[in-house]
């Protein structure tokens, strides 16, 4: 089943969906928005490689795990579900959207909150997903960039994402090599800036 179906089946995940993407786009968070919609293109993909979860749930929690960004970096987790949730208690139960907001609350890789189902688990491989492999490397910095972090707070952020790695075996097993690369690439990139500061320092130019 594609997204389309389930919002066409349930119209009040369209409404969550436009009001979130038109949210951040205002808030000129293009890059999150995309990162979201990656992430949501992920669930699916994990669902394709035999992971059983509540896919439903999982979508709700993906189109708003990331809405914290409007207020802050760290704790976004966190911020997103209290702006949320007065949405979410309109439109769904209870449990649903307590579950929805314990997805989101620790879907961080280095949060505080660790994910205690499996639809939480899937949501934090899927986050990660979406950063692993060359095309990951890219989406990394031009979301990390876009949130206004320095290159130190962008280092410790592949630093922190790499070490978490994935929860679920069947993702690890699958994506383990594209995570690498991330890593890989990150390390080469930190010997270069060294090198060229050693560079820098030999010929005097380090103060130009």
């Amino acid at each position: 089943m594609k997204l389309y179906e389930f919002f066409r089946a349930d119209e009040r995940l369209m409404d969550l969906y436009n009001r979130v993407r038109a949210e951040l786009i205002s808030r000129d968070l293009d890059q999150v928005w995309n990162h979201t919609r990656r992430v949501i293109k992920n669930l699916f993909l994990i669902k394709d490689e035999g992971v059983d979860f509540d896919l439903k749930k999982t979508i709700i929690a993906a189109i708003i795990h990331d809405v914290g960004f409007m207020e802050a970096v760290k704790g976004h987790e966190k911020l997103s579900t209290q702006i949320m949730k007065p949405a979410l208690d309109k439109l769904w139960d209870h449990e649903t959207v307590s579950e929805v907001c314990h997805m989101v609350e620790s879907h961080q890789f280095n949060g505080e909150i660790k994910p205690q189902t499996i639809e939480a688990e899937v949501l934090h491989d899927a986050d990660i997903m979406d950063f692993a492999g060359e095309k990951g490397i890219i989406n990394l910095f031009k979301l990390l960039k876009n949130l206004g972090l320095s290159d130190s707070e962008v280092a410790q952020w592949i630093n922190d994402l790499v070490k978490a790695g994935f929860i679920i075996e069947t993702i690890r097993m699958n994506h383990e090599k594209d995570l690498k690369q991330t890593e890989d690439f990150f390390i080469n990139f930190v010997k270069d800036l060294s090198k060229e500061r050693i560079d820098f320092k030999k010929y005097g130019m380090e103060n130009i």
